[in-house]
């Protein structure tokens, strides 16, 4: 089950959906080594041209890097903290590996993620990090602040 989470008023700010459905966008995933999109899915690095699978053929691009549907491990648990890591095995049109970690700390100020991206190996890969938001706006103009917490509290 993915995440699913509500505000004070009810309104569900996480978008859910069961392990059985592939995501529909990137619902706070990390868009790593590239985020947005490389038209025709071709990318020059250090003088060589890739070509990556398409992930939106219909538009001729691959979209948001590869990381969407791998799976991560939890690294590191306490509190107030969460990391995850995942590693990136070299593959066609991406030739690198790539270890990533996501350090998610909630501390006074709210939410900090830090990213770390490492080459398991000596070299050099072509990588860029970004993400996409975990929760959605509030959806009334006249909302202008708005507290979630995780995970969310029982249902009275």
């Amino acid at each position: 089950m993915g995440y699913a989470a509500t505000d004070a008023r009810g309104s569900q700010f996480f978008q859910d959906y069961s392990v059985n459905i592939m995501c529909d966008g990137a619902h706070g995933a990390p868009l790593i080594p590239w985020p947005n999109l490389l038209g025709d899915g071709r990318y020059r690095f250090d003088g060589t041209d890739y070509q990556v699978a398409l992930t939106e053929p219909d538009k001729q691009n691959a979209i948001h890097g590869l990381l969407r549907w791998q799976s991560w491990s939890v690294r590191e648990h306490a509190a107030n903290r969460l990391t995850m890591g995942v590693r990136l095995h070299p593959s066609p049109g991406y030739p690198f590996g790539l270890d990533v970690r996501i350090d998610y700390r909630l501390g006074r100020d709210g939410l900090t993620a830090t990213t770390i991206a490492t080459t398991p190996a000596t070299g050099r890969a072509p990588t860029a990090v970004d993400s996409t938001p975990i929760c959605r706006p509030a959806t009334t103009p006249s909302s202008t602040t708005a507290t979630y917490s995780y995970p969310p509290p029982p249902a009275s």
